[in-house]
């Protein structure tokens, strides 16, 4: 199981949540930061600046946590050093306390995405919510950086978070509206949460911890029908069990699907949302944490470690071992993960119909479009004899200077594909298995393509190269 780990995990982790600030003026209903960091801290500069240049090709670096980052006093120069990787910098902010002064300092910092938390448009009830400043405030600042944002030097997505409760739910159409009124592609819709002891219970909303099937189902209807009624606006739920992708237990095969309940008897964790191969968590003291499911469980401590050092330490090492074996607590209560029973890996690929089980790590989501995309650095896994062909047909989008991939079974030379021109290619590549039973091959793609970049849409995703089908077979 220790090799399966290595094998999954990446060099460094190319995902970061790094929480530049534990503090925040805000004292939202559903927040546990007052309780869980009290008064809080800022991050000493100097770490953060040590933790970004310790950083190779990361993929996406998100700039915030518990606190409120916007009150962090090198919040533009941290944005700055972040989008000098060349990784999509994202940041999460109640926006009604940043300086009027620094509005435009903000959009132009090279942010990639902003999204700004907005549960209602009653001005009564955000001074109830949120416990701190007007609504007033937000609207004027997130106008006026909506409109700063078509001339930002990295193209500057912005979009809405509305944390859904049973007092706040009614206010949803409105924030919807609002958001195509200002030509905003998202709004997330995020079931309310109660991790921690805080005083609110959330008693209409959860039950032992999940949320009532009542209040989840309302939510799924309104979804639906604003849905219909902005076919432009991108809005997604957060929580599976309120997007309807939740299987029965008994109906969990070999293909990874979400599970939001206890991990069923005989299956594993296929992956998660946060997971172990790619994702870390920092927290503004230094200290490192695999998730938000386990923040209070440390794994290392910049202050006397690098990166490196503790993403390949023997506590990260241990806690993968117990995530493929599905025997951490918290894992397995993760309502984020996606579970499958263990199957003889499969002879055939055609991504959304067969085979999904083969994409071991490094895989982006389905969209249904007889494609999935993997991340630069992807690995699939078949059952093959030895000497059988293994044929994929792939998609490897075009780059300045050329593109390549390389596939690998970790014992011939890789069998590389070229891109040459200016549009993204179709190809066939062909390798023979190395030995009988299950191969593991790795992609590596030369180039991240990033389909934002290119069309000036909101997919801030890292693609690596399509792949349309996989097949072993004689030949």
């Amino acid at each position: 199981m220790a090799q399966e780990a290595a094998l999954r995990c990446l060099p460094l982790p190319t995902i970061l949540w790094i929480e530049l600030t534990s503090r925040c003026p805000f004292d939202c209903v559903f927040c546990s930061r007052k309780l869980l960091r009290g008064a809080g801290l800022h991050m000493d500069f100097e770490l953060y600046r040590g933790l970004i240049a310790s950083l190779s090709q990361p993929e996406i670096i998100r700039l915030n946590y518990s606190g409120e980052s916007i009150h962090y006093p090198h919040l533009i120069e941290a944005i700055g050093l972040a989008a000098g990787t060349g990784a999509a910098v994202e940041l999460v902010t109640a926006l009604a306390a940043l300086p009027e002064s620094k509005i435009e300092a903000l959009a132009m910092a090279g942010l990639s995405q902003l999204t700004v938390s907005l549960h209602t448009l009653s001005a009564a009830q955000f001074r109830q919510i949120y416990r701190f400043n007007e609504l007033d405030a937000l609207r004027l600042r997130l106008e006026r950086l909506v409109a700063l944002s078509a001339r930002a030097p990295r193209r500057l997505h912005i979009d809405l978070a509305f944390v859904a409760m049973q007092r706040n739910l009614n206010q949803l159409p409105a924030v919807v509206d609002y958001a195509a009124q200002l030509g905003l592609s998202k709004v997330a819709v995020h079931p309310v949460i109660r991790r921690d002891p805080i005083e609110e219970r959330f008693e209409a909303e959860l039950s032992d911890g999940r949320l009532r099937p009542e209040f989840a189902a309302t939510i799924a209807e309104m979804v639906h029908r604003l849905r219909q009624q902005h076919p432009q606006l991108a809005i997604e739920l957060s929580t599976p069990e309120v997007a309807g992708q939740c299987p029965d237990a008994t109906a969990i095969d070999g293909s990874p699907r979400y599970f939001p309940g206890e991990l069923p008897s005989g299956a594993q964790i296929a992956d998660c949302d946060q997971d172990p191969w790619q994702t870390v968590h920092v927290l503004a003291d230094g200290r490192v944490v695999s998730c938000e499911q386990r923040d209070q469980i440390f794994l290392g401590d910049l202050h006397t470690e690098t990166l490196e050092q503790i993403w390949q330490g023997e506590k990260y090492l241990a806690f993968r071992q117990r995530y493929l074996l599905g025997e951490d607590p918290h894992c397995r209560q993760c309502p984020y993960k996606r579970v499958h029973r263990p199957q003889p890996a499969p002879r055939q690929v055609l991504p959304g119909r067969s085979g999904m089980s083969a994409l071991l790590t490094g895989w982006h989501p389905g969209d249904g479009t007889g494609l999935v995309w993997s991340k630069p650095r992807a690995l699939l896994r078949v059952s093959a004899e030895a000497g059988e062909r293994i044929a994929l047909r792939l998609l490897l989008p075009w780059a300045a200077g050329g593109n390549q991939i390389q596939l690998r079974t970790g014992v011939e030379a890789p069998v590389v594909g070229r891109n040459s021109g200016t549009r993204d290619l179709e190809m066939m590549l062909e390798l023979r298995a190395p030995h009988s039973g299950t191969v593991t091959i790795e992609l590596q793609v030369a180039h991240r393509f990033r389909p934002a970049l290119r069309d000036g849409g909101a997919d801030l995703r890292e693609l690596g190269v399509g792949l349309l089908s996989l097949r072993v077979g004689q030949g």
